[in-house]
């Protein structure tokens, strides 16, 4: 039987050169043959706001050093995968086209959110994709597959959902928001059904704040995927964790540890330590020592 074949698109920058040498061979390792085509959407402007001050640096390398280095790395390992493809964040009248459609005439103006997290280039990432089923994960995202993908596939073909997301092991937590960590859509049912949505902002008062600063007032992308979510706009499921499931590296520091390579293929085969199960989903390193 041939079974569906998926887009998987992720977002990178500069600050990414660990995640990006761990993780997506981890990615190809995971998924293998039900990977049709992997594009990376690369933003070669620096970080602002929040995300800014995630980011470590790596000794006293500056922005277009390290930009230097990802390049390499990305020309790399595109040499070895045939089916990995690296774009740049789409600009001009690119931006305002794929702004428009995901966020109607306002859209067209969105960049960042107010906290700096790309929204232009993680739309833009989903919109990269080339087959109907289209899976977006964010560079530091490590998985688990036991079944979890064909259920994904099989909500969204159905109609039962317009987002999927990949199990995460504690049901304890309740209903969880929204995330685009890793996201499964529909592409074509997702732009017929949901698209364009409204592009919430803070509320008035600091929105007014942000506009006197000269900084957006737009929600990140997942915040705007709650408020719609909420208003019953979007149906979002998040898959039970006898199918698998994912764990965050928090910092490309972390995913520069000597340890990552093994834990990224312990998380594969879904060897996870108690230890790591009861801290959550963001990798601690403790738990695996």
């Amino acid at each position: 039987m041939n079974l569906p074949r998926i887009s998987l698109v992720t977002n990178a920058c500069a600050n990414d050169i660990n995640r990006i040498r761990l993780i997506f061979p981890h990615w190809f390792s995971v998924f293998g043959d039900r990977i049709s085509d992997f594009t990376v959407m690369l933003d070669r402007y620096p970080s602002t706001g929040r995300i800014a001050t995630l980011h470590t640096t790596e000794g006293a390398l500056g922005h277009s050093e390290k930009l230097s280095a990802v390049e390499v790395l990305l020309y790399e390992q595109m040499a070895m995968e045939p089916r990995m493809r690296v774009l740049d964040v789409p600009m001009g009248a690119a931006r305002v086209a794929i702004g428009h459609k995901w966020f109607g005439a306002r859209g067209a103006s969105i960049d960042r959110c107010q906290a700096g997290t790309p929204v232009a280039a993680f739309i833009a990432a989903l919109e990269a994709g080339r087959e109907r089923f289209v899976l977006r994960a964010d560079c530091d995202m490590l998985f688990h597959e036991a079944g979890w993908l064909d259920a994904a596939i099989a909500l969204l073909a159905s109609g039962d959902a317009d987002m999927v997301e990949p199990p995460r092991h504690r049901p304890d937590r309740g209903d969880f928001k929204v995330t685009t960590r890793a996201t499964m859509i529909d592409a074509p049912a997702f732009v017929r059904k949901i698209l364009p949505m409204k592009p919430h902002s803070l509320d008035p008062l600091r929105s007014f704040h942000r506009w006197v600063r000269g900084c957006p007032s737009w929600l990140s992308l997942e915040q705007m995927l709650q408020k719609e979510r909420g208003a019953g706009r979007l149906r979002y499921v998040v898959l039970s964790p006898e199918l698998g499931q994912w764990l965050h590296v928090t910092s490309n520091d972390e995913a520069g540890l000597p340890m990552m390579p093994s834990v990224a293929e312990a998380v594969r085969l879904g060897h996870i330590p108690d230890s790591q199960r009861r801290a959550g989903w963001d990798f601690v390193a403790e738990a695996w020592e």
